[in-house]
């Protein structure tokens, strides 16, 4: 979240910047620009900062630092090519790299797309590279480590528009600051792999079958929003080139560095959407999804709309800060209430893409993003381009947003929703533990369920055990240096699997924890938790908006006919 909102900062700054120094031209060259960081942070970044997540917590769950280390070094390796091969483009062909960008732009705003976009294209390696070192830091535990280069992110790339503007550097002074302040983020978080407690290490890179290409496939929905993020403001740009101004697409350059506001609380939603969603999922908790709809409503629609509100009574005071021209600050204010407009829908729907991908339906969540962020807002923009020009465009920012929740919602009014039938319970025990007698009680129970819905009297033990070593270790180890400390269990009898879930408010259970305890130095070291780890066919760890989640699922066995005497 922090990092979110200082780069929205640094968005609404270099802006600013532009605006007040370079004017209408200039805020319009870094409109046209503004797609590179899609192919750097989305197309790439982040898809190999969402892979390196899955596939270095499974490999590591499994205890294979080796190929954790390959997961890192293979991606290293495809962020140092990619960086390259966008280096030279910018160094061998200058020219073409821009018009890719500004297409047949005047010699003027031209000019300010290229003195933009050729020093990040320059600069491509500590851009992507700053979120693969983010990841492995946040996997690591080293929150404060990530902090401190978020914060050096801010610091730098202010310092850097300032010295740009007294040097007059302009627009090449405004992008290499930009640079620099990632590069000095990439400097903190690298430190991590010099630290005593970093569980990776330097070593020759080897081939591994599946492993990159397990990384690459766990990050596809972030390819999507990749090919999204770029492909769409292309489109609009020339849009706006062809129906509309110069000056319509300076505004629209004010309205991209406005909506990061709004924009952080939308996906703000939807990031807290899918890490519950998936919770939920995980532990056929239907009851709690059925909630969690509602909340995702009151909140997308209620609060979404009283934030864009709030922001459209300051909006006029706030635009100015981008320019003092009176023509174009009427025109951005007029970008970015349209924009406001569309915040409740947009809120809804990211949070339905990401309540579709916690789910486990990556596919119909990247067809949704495919649908929200490419195709229908393009389409809209064209049709209403042609029609009413540079008004039409800025309408179609909220219009398209109306328009697919419509859709969506007319949609899942006419289909039949399998979620309640996937979500079967046959049978269900909750309730919480303060003490270990209390923990011995709750695994009785779980047994007895068991044994009254005929499950084998093994797996019932086993369970068992998994509740008994799993809450004891919290209630030991988790609330050690806390005076008090919630801790709830449930066990879910479905028609193919038995599913428990542990949860606390305990201290955090981190990925290093983890691989630490599949590898002790002393082998008989918490042997019961060890053995739940290697035994159990699907298991998931989290911290969750402070809470330990220990989920595990086991595939049901039919009874054994000796058992049933």
């Amino acid at each position: 979240m922090l990092q979110a909102l200082v780069f929205s900062i640094t968005g609404i700054v270099d802006c600013a910047v532009v605006g007040q120094v370079l004017g209408e031209s200039g805020l319009a060259g870094m409109k046209l620009a503004m797609p590179i960081f899609a192919i750097q942070y989305f197309l790439i970044g982040s898809v190999l900062s969402s892979g390196l997540s899955v596939q270095m917590t499974r490999v590591l769950g499994q205890g294979r630092r080796d190929s954790a280390n390959q997961c890192l070094l293979w991606a290293l390796t495809l962020v140092a090519g990619i960086s390259g091969l966008l280096f030279l483009a910018a160094l061998l062909f200058p020219n073409a790299s821009t018009r890719l960008f500004a297409g047949n732009a005047d010699a003027a705003v031209f000019g300010f797309t290229k003195g933009y976009l050729l020093p990040i294209m320059w600069g491509s390696l500590p851009i992507i590279l700053q979120g693969i070192l983010s990841t492995v830091c946040a996997l690591e535990g080293a929150g404060r480590r990530m902090t401190v280069s978020v914060i050096m992110v801010l610091v730098v790339d202010i310092v850097g528009d300032g010295l740009a503007v007294i040097l007059k550097a302009g627009m090449v002074g405004i992008a290499v600051a930009s640079v620099a302040a990632y590069i000095s983020a990439c400097l903190v978080l690298a430190g991590q792999f010099f630290s005593k407690q970093t569980i990776f290490r330097r070593e020759r890179l080897r081939y591994e079958k599946g492993l990159i290409l397990g990384t690459i496939q766990a990050g596809l929905p972030m390819a999507v929003k990749g090919v999204c993020e770029f492909f769409c403001p292309v489109a609009i740009n020339r849009l706006m080139l062809q129906y509309g101004t110069v000056t319509g697409l300076a505004a629209l350059s004010i309205q991209d560095a406005a909506r990061y506001l709004p924009l952080a609380f939308c996906e703000g939603l939807a990031a807290a959407t899918l890490l519950v969603t998936g919770m939920y999922a995980a532990e056929d908790d239907a009851e709690a999804l059925h909630q969690e709809r509602k909340t995702i409503l009151i909140y997308g629609l209620g609060i979404g709309a009283l934030w864009a509100l709030i922001l459209a009574a300051s909006a006029p005071l706030s635009i100015r800060i981008f320019t003092n021209d009176t023509a174009l600050r009427a025109l951005g204010l007029s970008a970015f209430l349209w924009y406001l407009a569309g915040v409740p829908f947009i809120s809804l729907n990211y949070a339905i893409r990401a309540y579709l991908q916690g789910e486990g339906g990556e596919r119909k969540a990247s067809l949704y993003t495919l649908i929200n962020q490419l195709l229908l807002p393009v389409l809209i923009a064209w049709i209403f381009g042609r029609i009413w020009g540079i008004f039409g465009i800025f309408a179609a920012f909220a219009v398209h947003e109306a328009v697919l929740l419509l859709l969506f919602a007319l949609f899942r009014l006419t289909a039949k929703d399998r979620t309640m039938e996937r979500l079967a319970i046959i049978g269900e025990i909750r309730g919480s533990a303060t003490t270990v007698d209390e923990v011995m009680a709750a695994s009785e129970s779980v047994i007895r369920l068991c044994a009254a819905h005929g499950i084998d009297h093994r797996q019932a033990y086993h369970i068992g055990l998994c509740l008994e070593e799993l809450a004891t270790n919290a209630l030991k180890h988790g609330f050690k240096y806390m005076r008090s400390g919630d801790l709830e269990y449930r066990f879910v009898i479905a028609p193919q699997a038995l599913i428990l879930r542990v949860r606390d408010n305990g201290r955090p259970f981190d990925l290093i924890e983890r691989y630490k305890l599949l590898n002790p130095e002393d082998p008989a070291s918490l042997l019961g938790l060890r053995v739940i780890f290697a035994a159990a066919e699907d298991i998931s760890v989290s911290h969750t908006f402070g809470l330990n989640n220990v989920c595990i699922r086991i595939s049901r066995e039919p009874e054994h006919a000796g058992s049933q005497n």
